[in-house]
């Protein structure tokens, strides 16, 4: 008995030591869980499903301007501010249907959407080489998510001198319905029609310019 109650104190010691230690343990593996990069959601719009502060989250995950690759040579007396539309959605179907007999390229995009922004530098080239014989529309989404004030400032950073719509309604379903039954709301949505107005190819993701180009060829030599 006296042997028991030298070594009683010298095994609690022991024990708690380990108790501490274990715990210790499990505090680092929570801090590097909550470190680890999370994954980038994917860009579908849902409107029904978003509050105001979700949609305000949306709208931070943006690339930031001071990040956008310089695309084209900008003119001074370029304006940015007026070349942004505001567009109601009816307007925008009438400017669809209503074209000079020339195929169109028309894209839905926003400005958090990054594969979006990492395609749009393809857009304006492609405007530049076949805006002559190719229509282009190209329409924000970004009043959905209520980024709609900073579409002139990204359109500087991305050199986009040519009119560029923000589409006004806010109803997600409304606009998937006079679009494309198809279309769920993800982007980069874009569909290209040939000169009578037929679709003759549509797509959600982005594409390189050497992938449109060929389309455009083969739309164009089909004339």
């Amino acid at each position: 008995m006296k042997n028991l109650r030298i070594i009683l104190p010298f095994c609690l010691i022991i024990f708690s030591s380990l108790w501490l230690l274990s715990c210790g343990e499990s505090d680092k593996s929570e801090i590097n869980i909550s470190a680890q990069p999370k994954a980038t959601p994917t860009i579908i719009l849902n409107q029904k499903d978003k509050s105001s502060e979700a949609q305000s989250q949306v709208a931070s995950k943006k690339v930031e301007p001071s990040n956008i690759a310089q695309v084209a040579e900008e003119t001074d007396n370029f304006d940015y501010e007026k070349a942004a539309v505001n567009i109601s959605l009816d307007d925008l179907l009438k400017r669809i249907s209503e074209r000079n007999n020339k195929p169109l390229f028309l894209n839905f995009w926003a400005i958090w959407c990054i594969p979006c922004i990492q395609e749009f530098p393809h857009i304006v080239e492609l405007q530049k080489e076949y805006g002559d014989k190719i229509d282009f529309i190209v329409a924000s989404c970004d009043k959905l998510a209520g980024s709609n004030d900073k579409v002139p400032q990204v359109m500087k950073e991305l050199k986009v001198q040519f009119e560029t719509f923000i589409l006004q309604e806010e109803d997600q379903k409304k606009i998937n319905s006079a679009i494309d039954d198809k279309w769920m709301g993800a982007m980069p949505f874009t569909i290209i029609y040939d000169a009578d107005g037929k679709k003759a190819h549509q797509f959600v993701g982005g594409r390189s310019k050497e992938e449109y180009e060929e389309i455009f060829k083969e739309i164009l030599q089909s004339e």
